[in-house]
């Protein structure tokens, strides 16, 4: 799970247990600003590690702000690791 606002977080690596998930969208509260390309493209990274069914999730306000990448460069990204 990684959680995104003015730098991304890994609050834990992908695994079986899911209490871990849990306890990570209780804790999170939601951040002034929002880095969601950035997110995408971290999710992405830690996804590219992992081989068979993969899955992004995304649950956001809608807002993205103040990114390092664009929403062009993690399509490419997508792209590459999808085909």
């Amino acid at each position: 799970m990684i959680t995104f606002a003015d730098q991304l977080m890994v609050e834990h690596t992908l695994g079986t247990n899911r209490q871990f998930t849990f306890d990570a969208i209780d804790k999170y509260s939601r951040p002034a600003a929002r880095r969601l390309c950035d997110a995408l493209w971290g999710a992405l990274q830690q996804l590219r590690k992992v081989s068979g069914r993969r899955a992004i999730v995304v649950l956001t306000d809608g807002r993205d702000e103040n990114n390092a990448g664009t929403v062009l460069e993690v399509a490419i990204l997508s792209r590459r690791f999808w085909n």
